[in-house]
């Protein structure tokens, strides 16, 4: 009995040396030495597997010794898809092993009960697994659960900068579609509402940003002829395109105010370039989102609209909740494209920019004729006289 005793206490010394270590290890990886530290230590047959094993899955909740094995993890993978491939193998499974046999520390992390610190050393860890392979990636999306309340959570801003838990959530769900594969991005589009719920916040983060967000979804999501139209629309529907829409006027982060109601205002001097690379983003994004036959989301209406039936609603509405695009260059082109792409929603568009056309001498009201003239010349019109004959 003695003896188990001792053995246990020599045990458990052992492993607080070697934890010691670790966060040695992981101070030692943020310094400008940090892949020579790495290399040494994968070189030295120090593995993955061996930092998973000074995890105790009988407690989860002693963050002090998954913090410091979580961020060692994550440099080490970082490494090996950056240029140690030899070791690929190896890290996969031991990342493997981790989501099947520490799933509960990985669920505690990321619950409400967690620190925001803590939640972004999870989703860092589960960013870079998500691009160490398909399976792996496949993995996260079935094993993992995030519930539409934490997903909120995740995606809400508080402190609107680059190190925020919402940045690190947005880089962890990017992660599934970076490599474009399908496999992966049909599980992540399944889970309805999970990638939508970045997207009203993006009026509030830094170009930067919004830009990968965008582009990624772009070239991932909408120009991906896997992904099936329903699909699309099941992810951008009418409040994830409207919060869309406002990013023509984009605010960027915010300065957080520590006050009881959390009031926050802009920072000031947004940059002009970048409201300008946020505009011009997602212009290119909703021109291929509701123009484009073959990868956006409208369909033919061969009735031109006269059926009774409306094959584009969910557009319509969007529309008829502008204010006055013809005021706005970006925002009157994607407009006029909408309409020539789909001519059953001219009537709406006129319907809209009627109460306007009382004459008047303002250019604001040059403006508007102007646009009822691009849309007078534009094939729609010819298309809807045709089919009003016929």
């Amino acid at each position: 009995m003695k003896w188990g005793l001792m053995e246990h206490k020599n045990k458990q010394k052992k492993r607080e040396r070697n934890l010691e270590a670790v966060k040695e290890f992981v101070n030692l990886c943020k310094s400008p030495d940090t892949d020579i530290v790495i290399l040494q230590y994968l070189e030295a047959e120090g593995g993955a597997q061996e930092l998973i094993g000074l995890l105790q899955s009988d407690n989860k909740k002693n963050m002090a010794a998954v913090v410091p094995v979580f961020s060692a993890l994550q440099y080490i993978v970082m490494k090996t898809l950056r240029e140690a491939q030899e070791y690929r193998v190896s890290v996969e499974e031991a990342c493997k092993h981790l989501l099947n046999h520490h799933l509960s520390t990985i669920h505690y992390m990321l619950s409400l009960k967690s620190a925001a610190k803590h939640r972004q050393v999870v989703l860092k860890l589960l960013t870079v697994i998500a691009t160490l392979s398909p399976q792996l990636a496949r993995m996260i999306l079935s094993h993992v659960k995030i519930s539409p309340k934490l997903w909120e959570v995740l995606a809400k801003h508080t402190k609107p900068i680059d190190k925020s838990v919402r940045t690190t959530f947005i880089h962890f769900l990017m992660a599934f579609l970076v490599d474009g594969c399908v496999s992966v991005i049909w599980p992540l589009l399944e889970i309805k509402g999970l990638l939508a719920s970045i997207i009203p916040g993006l009026l509030y983060d830094s170009a930067n940003t919004v830009h990968l967000v965008l582009t990624t979804l772009q070239n991932r999501v909408l120009l991906n002829m896997s992904i099936s139209k329903t699909a699309k629309l099941y992810t951008f529907n009418t409040p994830a395109v409207r919060s869309l829409l406002t990013l023509y006027d984009w605010k960027g982060p915010l300065k957080w105010k520590p006050t009881k109601k959390n009031e926050t205002s802009e920072i000031k001097g947004t940059n002009e370039e970048e409201k300008q690379m946020v505009a011009d983003a997602v212009h290119d994004f909703l021109q291929v989102l509701c123009t484009s036959h073959k990868y956006g989301i409208i369909f033919h209406d061969r009735s031109i609209g006269t059926s009774g039936r409306k094959h584009n609603e969910l557009l319509q509405t969007v529309l008829e909740g502008l204010e006055r695009p013809w005021e706005h260059k970006q925002r009157a082109e994607l407009v006029l494209k909408t309409v020539i792409a789909c001519p059953d929603l001219m009537k709406c568009v006129l319907a809209t920019v009627e109460p306007y056309l009382e004459p008047r001498v303002s250019v604001k009201w040059l403006k508007t004729v102007n646009f009822v003239k691009q849309v007078r010349l534009s094939k729609s019109v010819l298309i809807c006289f045709v089919c009003t004959v016929k």
